[in-house]
């Protein structure tokens, strides 16, 4: 998927959870799961692939990792540095264009050549950034970035910034995400079921709330100008058919989880990652979310696993502390 498909990968910590163990549903697709050997003990906090091959994970001080090979081999694409930048996002919106930016830091670099090498991009105002919550998401080579009450778009790599408002109605401290699926129609989702939407370019929000009881935050992606997800931190995953008008629960087993990360790649396969007092799973949907089939737990987890993506119902990964890099293999194809 490449992103805006792909949703804004975030640092969202999963506290209290201890290491996976054991099994959650006995039916299961006939994959497997693998560690994979990323080389480092740094804490990987997102990650992304483009292609089932291609791929890139980020971190604790200064980590970008890519694959060419599904994972089979990670490298470092830049000089690890104890100081950060803690990179806590990543994405891609082609094979050779991606973006990572830190959580509460405000740092942003820029990729065109698929990871390779990665440019520093200058922030706009940097005199009025202080720590908080940020958001972002892109389309092309447009970059969105949402901090406090203002929204700036750039379209050249931060060469240049437009500051699209300053009436944003989250707070700086809501942690969330962004989507845009094209340079007009934009979703922000942030705590408790909190959204805006914007049919403008980030000019002007609507705010909205889905009825959850509560949670730290709220994730959004879409897949088209009508079709998307709400995925708060406790309760259940939200879709809408209408671009945010109107949502619906979707339901995915009991309810004893967190949620913690979700990916779509169109508007039928969708992957969430939820945790709960058993470990970790990652639960599927072929069929835009109406039914959810897990695919086991992540038995050789660490104590915390915190982003996925899964560029197909084939392959897929996660990444977490330690260095963790877990693999899903469908098996062979039908």
């Amino acid at each position: 998927m490449m992103r805006p498909r792909l949703l804004i990968l975030g640092s969202l910590c999963l506290c209290g959870l201890p290491p996976a163990a054991t099994h959650i549903q006995a039916q299961s697709p006939p994959g497997r799961w693998e560690s994979q050997k990323s080389g480092i003990g740094d804490k990987l906090k997102a990650v992304t692939f483009v292609s089932e091959k291609v791929g890139c994970a980020v971190g604790s001080c200064n980590t970008i990792l890519g694959t060419k090979d599904g994972g089979k081999t990670w490298r470092r694409l830049v000089e690890r540095k104890k100081d950060g930048p803690h990179w806590g996002a990543i994405l891609f919106t082609s094979a050779k264009v991606g973006w990572v930016r830190t959580d509460d830091t405000h740092n942003i670099a820029q990729t065109t050549d698929g990871g390779e090498s990665w440019n520093e991009v200058p922030l706009p105002k940097p005199q009025e950034w202080g720590l908080g919550g940020v958001k972002h998401a892109a389309v092309g080579s447009t970059y969105f970035f949402q901090y406090s009450s203002s929204v700036y778009r750039t379209d050249n790599g931060g060469k240049k910034w437009q500051h699209l408002t300053n009436t944003f109605p989250a707070d700086s401290l809501d942690d969330g995400s962004m989507s845009f699926t094209d340079v007009n129609h934009g979703w922000a989702a942030w705590k408790s079921g909190h959204f805006a939407v914007t049919a403008d370019g980030g000019k002007t929000w609507k705010e909205g709330k889905i009825n959850i009881p509560h949670g730290n935050y709220t994730l959004t992606q879409f897949v088209d100008a009508k079709t998307g997800w709400l995925m708060p931190h406790s309760a259940t995953i939200h879709t809408t058919a209408d671009g945010g008008q109107t949502w619906h629960a979707q339901k995915m087993g009991d309810n004893d989880r967190a949620l913690i990360d979700m990916n779509f790649v169109d508007a039928k396969l969708g992957h969430v990652l939820a945790g709960h007092n058993r470990g970790y799973a990652v639960w599927r949907t072929t069929d835009g979310g109406k039914s959810w089939q897990s695919l086991d737990v992540l038995k050789s987890a660490p104590s915390y696993v915190r982003a996925l993506s899964f560029p197909s119902d084939q392959h897929g990964g996660v990444v977490g502390d330690q260095g963790f890099i877990g693999h899903y293999d469908g098996g062979p194809r039908k």
